[in-house]
């Protein structure tokens, strides 16, 4: 390798160790690089939950307000089928309502999941929606 090469591993090597320095060890330095995503729901259910939600054209919180609203025209009868489907199982709203850390972290179904359980009584407000529809 060049000195060039060397120089630059060097310097990269010196850096790292510095802001290994500001943080207490290399784990809490690296989630500072690398942010981890914090998943609650099983990999499979959030991969399908996920591939749910894309079909839509509007973000989370529009289908969400319209969902509390009771706004059937953004649902049709089998949209409401599968996201009954997919609402998390009692023990999933168990832990997702117990997730006391930065919601920024959560990957995409799971800060879904945490802004349905605020709806109330979301279940009937979905049946009652596939009954308009």
């Amino acid at each position: 390798m060049d000195d060039s090469g060397t120089a630059v591993q060097t310097l990269l090597r010196l850096s790292f160790y510095m802001f290994v320095h500001m943080y207490r060890n290399v784990t809490e330095a690296l989630q500072h690089i690398v942010p981890v995503q914090v998943n609650i729901l099983d990999s499979r259910r959030s991969l399908n939950l996920n591939i749910f939600l894309r079909q839509f054209r509007s973000s989370h919180e529009d289908l969400l307000r319209s969902l509390a609203r009771g706004e059937a025209d953004k649902w049709g009868a089998d949209k409401l089928r599968a996201l009954i489907k997919f609402l998390p199982e009692e023990e999933e709203m168990k832990q997702i309502k117990e997730f006391d850390g930065d919601s920024s972290r959560l990957g995409c179904a799971e800060r879904f999941c945490v802004e349905l359980a605020s709806i109330s009584k979301l279940v009937n407000k979905a049946a009652a929606l596939m009954t308009c529809s």
